[in-house]
């Protein structure tokens, strides 16, 4: 009889790891020092015993082991948990499908309205700005949207520090089963196609002081998203045939989300939200 693999073994749960984020912490120090336990993480060939005893004189092999033990706990965690996945309906992917394709011919319009300005000067940025609006404007009259709020232009202030407010916030435009779309508004120097980003999947709002995430934009939420390879090809192809059933495995506690297994291989953590300007 086979022996039943440890948790954490499977590819399936190496594409968790993955996604946690924690596997490549322990490769990049991997990379450079050599750990304690040769074993358990595998050791760098050409480190010299100058950088070795660096390492261990600041405690290195003490950071390594204490990244490991917090994810096995987290993953023994997740263990007890239960997952569930969502599935978006063939409605509201056709909502989104079309206003992805409407956003592209602004962004092509946009592109050749802008030839005529070197990019990133005022002209450039003043014309993308003018677009940026006219962009909002249709996408306020989507009845599809449940949320539209904004967040901070500050790269990820700390949650104790006071709120930013700035005509250089993100725009944010949410359905109500968590498909986003940001306009990044402090990027309007390098052009509409920077401004508008791309859909996601999934948008969820993690607070400083709970290990749970919110499903619904509150102030000071910090936002992550998470859009699976089938999303995007569903965006990228010609049409909407059906319901999507997602990819993404959502881990619940307490009845509220406290982790997304998802293959993006880099989901966008972004600012606070620090202004709501509509829940329909």
């Amino acid at each position: 009889m086979d022996k039943k693999k440890s948790f954490g073994e499977s590819p399936e749960d190496q594409a968790r790891l993955e996604s946690m984020g924690t596997n490549r912490v322990l490769k990049d120090l991997a990379k450079k020092y050599k750990p304690a336990n040769p074993t358990e993480v595998e050791p760098s060939s050409d480190l010299s015993p100058e950088d070795q005893a660096r390492f261990e004189a600041i405690g290195g092999s003490a950071v390594l082991e204490h990244l490991k033990q917090r994810r096995n706990k987290f993953l023994k965690e997740l263990e007890q948990l239960p997952k569930q996945r969502e599935t978006y309906k063939k409605q509201e992917l056709e909502a989104i499908f079309e206003v992805e394709k409407r956003l592209q011919v602004f962004i092509k319009e946009f592109d050749q309205a802008a030839a005529i300005f070197s990019k990133g000067s005022p002209e450039y940025k003043a014309l993308c700005e003018k677009y940026i609006e006219q962009v909002m404007q249709i996408l306020d009259q989507g009845d599809f949207w449940a949320y539209k709020f904004t967040t901070e232009d500050s790269g990820g202030a700390a949650s104790d520090q006071p709120f930013e407010f700035t005509d250089q916030d993100s725009v944010y435009y949410m359905t109500q089963s968590g498909i986003s779309l940001r306009l990044k508004r402090s990027v309007s120097e390098l052009g509409l196609g920077v401004v508008i980003q791309p859909f996601y999947e999934k948008i969820v709002f993690g607070q400083s002081d709970s290990d749970v995430k919110d499903t619904e934009p509150q102030i000071g939420g910090r936002v992550t998203e998470f859009r699976s390879a089938e999303f995007c090809d569903l965006l990228n192809g010609d049409e909407v045939s059906g319901d999507l059933e997602s990819t993404n495995e959502i881990y619940l506690k307490d009845g509220k989300i406290f982790f997304v297994n998802s293959n993006d291989p880099k989901p966008h953590e972004g600012d606070r939200v620090n202004r709501i300007l509509e829940v329909r």
